[in-house]
């Protein structure tokens, strides 16, 4: 991220989530610096991360990414939807949706509770929850 990158302009509120002993980016002033702690892996602590947000009236994150973090945020039980999109096309290798260790055969399956299937334009949405009771 820099300077000139469209999200740190002033049209919305940027929150640049950082570890504790992470150097400090030369951003401008409207960006704000959350530090939180990390695991022993050096990744954020994202239980701890939520609370946070959760404490700024942040209620409901987006996380939009690859396997690693999708994997971590489903380990760690912090999922309550899942909205997946399906094109009807055929791409070669390539990595996989998750990386979720321990998940090897359909024994370790991790069930989620089918919600809504829609056809938009060429793809597919599948929207599933958890089916746990959600905290307020």
């Amino acid at each position: 991220m820099t300077k000139s990158s469209r999200v740190v302009d002033a049209a919305a509120p940027t929150l640049v989530v950082l570890g504790p002993d992470a150097p400090k980016p030369d951003l401008p002033p409207p960006v704000e610096i959350l530090r939180v702690p990390v695991d022993q892996h050096g990744r954020i602590e994202l239980a701890v991360l939520l609370r946070a947000l959760a404490k700024r009236g942040i209620t409901s994150v987006l996380v939009e990414g690859g396997p690693t973090i999708a994997a971590a945020f489903l380990t760690a039980g912090l999922v309550d939807d899942i909205v997946a999109y399906i094109r009807a096309a055929i791409l070669g290798g390539g990595r996989s949706l998750l990386d979720l260790p321990g998940v090897a055969s359909i024994a370790d399956l991790r069930p989620f509770r089918l919600e809504t299937v829609e056809r938009v334009g060429q793809d597919v949405r599948i929207t599933a929850s958890a089916g746990r009771q959600r905290s307020t």
